[in-house]
């Protein structure tokens, strides 16, 4: 299946991580490069990710260190190897206590709180970033003869989905590896036919239904602080529901148990106590990897600091324990992306306590240990882990002069971000190399057949995308 995508170009946005607890920043000071995907091969996604981009419903976008005199936070994705993962005492104790209130109805309280005393959480992630608005030439492709134009190859869109993930699992193994003992206390509850409540956890294929959307309006009406007239039922499909990426059939060699999803795409994690939704988690099942997206929670429960425990603790532990079970059934290493991670954000740092875990470096593209990587973020604010001292960016280099009321310029910056090629000196190979369809003729283009006003755009995309972007076909009208 071919991936098809829009060029967007270089913004800037508020950023959901400095503003006051459960708000975006005032004024525009997180920048980033992005496209539209028309359509994307899970495959291609995968390749994105471990090159530092990530996507928000359809936009798909870069924060490579774009622009440091601007931008605010520096972020790294952060991928977790479940395979050695060790469950640290504080989560195994977390685990238990969330089980005890499914089996015992013992409602989880936690030093310096009481039973029954509601708090606001102040961890709680917000929308990563601002998805732009759809392009008018993506909302206007023909795909029936786009299929035709890229002979594309689509995934059957068959599965037996939803799927429970914790039931089934065959026999039970134990070892060193403490990730067996966690895939036995993650099904504990849901097990336990004397339980004095009822959980459920499935996975779904990404949908719209109305329960939801009502999850969501309560999650940032309280969480997030957001208006009625920001929580529009379009903005939870563009983010949540709709996206790009093509469901690819999954090889399991060892065979697919029956509550293993059957294809690669973008799935619902349902969390259901009793018949009621109280959290969905959003995830991406890639090649060798589970890629967590967002998760919310009903706020009712924050009475009993499950809050707490979904947000940052029990909904990871069951994603790593699905991605351990897939990795068991034969479906190759799956590891778990926790999205970014940004050093000196308090938000971010329960991702740093699930290990072992790994931080991209942004001009290598290569993984490096949390703790070496972490030694270097102490001393600088921009860091390539590999060139530590070339790349040495303070608080006072990230302030931005210019102000949120600046016209913006859509082209890359210069110098080009970190890892990405100069669009002012691409390779001509690459560029031979890159395949353009005309939308409004369908009929497939060279980059030097182009007129030269529409070059400028090509090239910034090529440049972000650098060698894959042969992977891509890129369109325009």
């Amino acid at each position: 299946m071919a991936s098809i995508v829009v060029p967007i170009g270089y913004s800037g946005s508020s950023c959901g991580y400095c503003g006051e607890a459960g708000q975006r920043s005032k004024k525009k000071e997180s920048y980033s490069y992005g496209f539209w995907a028309v359509q994307l091969s899970c495959k291609d996604y995968k390749d994105l990710i471990d090159s530092g981009w990530r996507r928000s419903g359809a936009y798909v976008y870069s924060r490579k260190n774009p622009d440091r005199s601007r931008t605010c936070c520096p972020q790294y994705t952060i991928k977790l190897d479940v395979q050695n993962f060790k469950t640290p005492r504080t989560q195994r104790q977390e685990l238990h206590r969330f089980n005890r209130w499914i089996i015992k109805d013992e409602h989880p309280v936690f030093k310096g709180e009481h039973k029954g005393t509601a708090k606001s959480d102040d961890t709680g992630e917000n929308m990563d970033i601002e998805i732009p608005s759809k392009p008018d030439i993506a909302s206007a492709v023909d795909f029936k003869k786009l299929e035709e134009v890229t002979d594309s190859t689509q995934g059957d869109g068959k599965g037996q989905d939803p799927v429970t993930v914790s039931k089934h699992r065959g026999s039970k193994s134990k070892g060193k590896n403490n990730t067996f003992d966690l895939l036995d206390c993650v099904q504990e509850a849901q097990n336990n036919g004397d339980a004095k409540h009822k959980l459920e956890v499935t996975i779904e294929r990404a949908s719209y239904t109305e329960e939801k959307y009502e999850l969501f309006k309560k999650y940032q009406t309280t969480i997030h602080h957001e208006t009625i007239k920001e929580q529009r039922k379009s903005s939870f499909k563009g983010f949540l529901i709709d996206g790009p990426l093509k469901y690819t059939p999954i090889s399991y060699s060892n065979g697919r148990l029956a509550h293993l999803p059957s294809h690669y795409g973008q799935y619902h994690h349902m969390y259901r106590v009793d018949g009621k939704l109280i959290a969905m988690g959003v995830i991406d099942i890639l090649q060798g990897c589970v890629s967590s997206v967002y998760l919310m929670y009903d706020p009712v429960y924050q009475a009993l600091s499950l809050g707490k425990l979904m947000k940052s603790k029990i909904s990871a532990l069951f994603e790593i324990s699905l991605a351990a079970e897939m990795t068991k059934a034969g479906a190759g290493k799956v590891d778990l992306y926790m999205g970014y991670y940004i050093h000196d954000c308090v938000k971010m740092k329960y991702k740093a306590t699930y290990q072992p875990s790994y931080l991209l470096d942004a001009v290598t593209n290569e993984f490096y240990p949390y703790k070496e990587s972490s030694d270097v973020l102490e001393k600088y604010r921009w860091a390539s882990f590999a060139q530590s001292k070339s790349i040495k960016v303070t608080a006072e280099d990230n302030k931005d002069d210019h102000g949120s009321d600046e016209e913006e310029d859509e082209n890359l910056p210069v110098p080009s971000p970190a890892g990405f090629l100069n669009p002012r000196d691409l390779p001509r190979s690459l560029l031979n190399n890159v395949k353009i369809l005309d939308n409004s003729s369908m009929s497939l283009l060279t980059y030097f057949t182009l007129p030269r006003s529409f070059r400028p755009q090509i090239d910034d995309l090529v440049a972000a995308l650098g060698n894959k972007a042969s992977n891509f076909i890129i369109l325009v009208t």
